[in-house]
């Protein structure tokens, strides 16, 4: 988790506090749904989360920008019971996800869309949290954090912006990430690690600053 927030860091350092002039510094929220492919999809399920990215676009270069992206994602909630001072209860395990990646951004711009293309580098990293929900009756929450990892990757997204005159931008786009070490697996109580990706499709808006 320290990774991560070291990364966040870095792209907030980058694209907020960058001393070269821009055009814009533009932002936008979004749905994520990621899909795991290969080995990666043998350890977990479709995730769905959120999403937020902002872009930094250049005084003379409206081509180029500075991109970064982060994002929260479920995988996975599944129910057991578990005995707790001799009374059964429900534990939930829920598998979840967080990434943050930066990189640049090439643009093609009209009068009402925008097409873009962002190969990036990040970082994801996973978790599984459990928790027994039961108890918050008795304002007791009880929760715990297991077989959470990091992994870093590159990744590459596409897609378009349009405008529809209410203001923010409607934002689809589709992204390849490749993770290095991503999938980890016990096999005979070993933890057998190799490298894992994902096919991301995002839907949101982006608020553009003219």
């Amino acid at each position: 988790m320290t990774r991560f927030l070291i990364f966040g860091l870095l792209i907030f350092v980058i694209i907020f506090l960058n001393p070269l002039p821009a055009t814009a510094l533009d932002g936008g929220i979004h749905l994520i749904i990621a899909s795991p492919q290969d080995k990666l999809a043998e350890t977990m399920k479709t995730g769905m989360g959120l999403g937020g990215k902002f872009i930094h676009t250049f005084d003379m270069q409206p081509w180029f920008s500075i991109r970064g992206d982060l994002g929260y994602l479920s995988y996975d909630s599944k129910q057991r019971i578990v005995q707790v001072g001799g009374y059964p209860m429900y534990e939930t395990s829920r598998s979840e996800g967080f990434r943050v990646s930066i990189g640049p951004q090439l643009n093609l711009n009209n009068t009402a869309t925008k097409f873009y293309l962002s190969p990036q580098v990040g970082y994801h990293y996973f978790q599984t949290v459990l928790s027994l929900p039961e108890l918050a009756y008795y304002d007791i929450y009880a929760v715990d954090t297991k077989d959470s990892y990091g992994a870093f990757g590159w990744a590459v997204y596409g897609g378009f912006m349009f405008d529809i005159g209410l203001g923010p931008w409607i934002d689809i786009g589709i992204g390849y990430n490749y993770l290095f070490d991503g999938v980890r697996k016990k096999v005979d109580e070993k933890t057998i690690r190799s490298d894992g990706t994902d096919i991301t499709v995002t839907l949101g808006v982006v608020f553009i600053r003219n």
